[in-house]
């Protein structure tokens, strides 16, 4: 499940297009200003809302974008001796990817999957000292 404000839909509706913040409510379970969207709505949404007129969602990586994107990165991770983030990083970092259009939480038996063309990863990744949010959303 993730969770987001109100404030945060209301964003994100206007650069998806009309009935978007309809159907996010419509899904969500609402709770003064935080809605809260399964992970299999969220799935729904975004593939409802891939594509069309007035969504600015990048289509998921091929395949070979995938690997060379996981390759670059233990690359890049091994280069640097294995280092991990602090819990209280990992944890700050996944709150960030939870509430993403970007993530689908339900996918990979678990390990879900950032939908971005530069990315890709799952929450492992988010372990990586060496890894940044393709949308530079991490502060580290």
């Amino acid at each position: 499940m993730i969770s987001f404000t109100l404030g945060q839909l209301r964003e994100k509706s206007q650069i998806r297009p009309p009935g978007y913040f309809e159907d996010v409510i419509s899904l969500a379970e609402v709770n003064g200003e935080i809605v809260s969207l399964h992970d299999n709505d969220h799935r729904y949404l975004l593939e409802k809302y891939r594509g069309t007129a007035g969504s600015k969602l990048p289509e998921e990586p091929s395949v070979s974008e995938l690997a060379s994107n996981f390759s670059k990165a233990v690359s890049t991770w091994s280069a640097a001796g294995f280092p991990v983030v602090t819990k209280a990083t990992y944890d700050a970092r996944s709150s960030i990817c939870e509430s993403c259009d970007h993530w689908d939480g339900s996918a990979r038996f678990g390990l879900g999957k950032c939908l971005h063309k530069k990315c890709g990863c799952t929450r492992m990744k988010r372990w990586l000292a060496t890894e940044r949010c393709p949308l530079g959303k991490w502060v580290d």
